[in-house]
């Protein structure tokens, strides 16, 4: 019996947001256990829950389609080779297999971006405010240390307090999905802070899944968190007849009516 599964976006972020999309049909969600506050090596304790999960699934004899979006790329890459050879199907969306590469490549998107109604600063302190984030930029590039991170990522607040807007090529979806993660439960502030810390210093950049025929990737060309390289060199690795590009941000499958699960 098939079973499609999603691994969401996070960290601590909530399935219900994505399962109270209209979506072409009925997905089954996994949701990340949550960061206890004082939890240790938050990493190696998600990616075994997200095993225990599948292996369990593959045991009751289901065939696994597995859709993985942003960071649940992430979690799907740390996935024990023996596992990932057991899925049917991977479908990557707009993937995030480096935190803090992906961040970086906001940041700088920030930078570069043009005004626009993102933006809440008067026009005299705007250029002030980039002119900061900027320089955070340039010394997070220098010295990618996790310090170096929460003040660029707080230079980046100064001018767009709603950062997640970025992610969204469409403001009308981009209300809707603050509309549903408004109504799910916050997680511990303390606790995500924590989570983010460890991913920040996580810098694996090889992709584990070799088997690219059972592979698809499913590219926004506006997601701020991949770059023009990062695409090019996605397709030097698994092919351009494994990626499939969306004139979108980083929810292509909430924002194009063109992408089917």
């Amino acid at each position: 019996m098939q079973r499609e599964i999603f691994f969401h976006f996070g960290p601590g972020a909530h399935a219900e947001v994505e399962m109270n999309w209209p979506l072409p049909r009925p997905i089954e969600f996994w949701q990340q256990p949550y960061v206890k506050e004082g939890q240790s090596h938050y990493i190696v304790e998600l990616v075994s829950a997200g095993k225990e999960y599948l292996e369990e699934q593959i045991k009751q004899g289901h065939e696994i389609i597995l859709y993985a979006h942003s960071f649940g790329a992430f979690l799907v890459n740390e996935l024990p080779q023996d596992t990932l050879d057991k899925i049917k199907e991977v479908h990557f969306i707009a993937p995030t297999f480096n935190f803090f590469h992906s961040l970086s490549n906001l940041f700088e998107f920030a930078v570069d971006c043009e005004p626009s109604s993102y933006f809440i600063s008067s026009p005299s302190s705007e250029e002030t405010e980039k002119s900061q984030l900027r320089n955070w930029v340039h010394t997070l590039k220098k010295e990618p240390t996790v310090d170096h991170f929460w003040a660029t990522f707080n230079a980046l607040l100064d001018i767009y307090p709603e950062y997640l807007k970025l992610y969204f090529e469409s403001s009308q979806d981009y209300e809707k999905y603050k509309g549903l993660a408004d109504k799910a439960a916050p997680m511990d502030e303390k606790s995500l802070i924590q989570a983010v810390n460890e991913l920040v210093q996580s810098y694996n950049n090889e992709l584990k899944l070799k088997n690219y025929k059972k592979v698809t990737f499913h590219i926004g060309l506006k997601d701020p968190l991949i770059s023009k390289r990062d695409r090019l060199q996605l397709e030097e690795i698994v092919g351009k007849q494994n990626i499939v590009s969306y004139d979108v941000g980083h929810f292509p499958h909430l924002e194009s009516h063109g992408f089917t699960f």
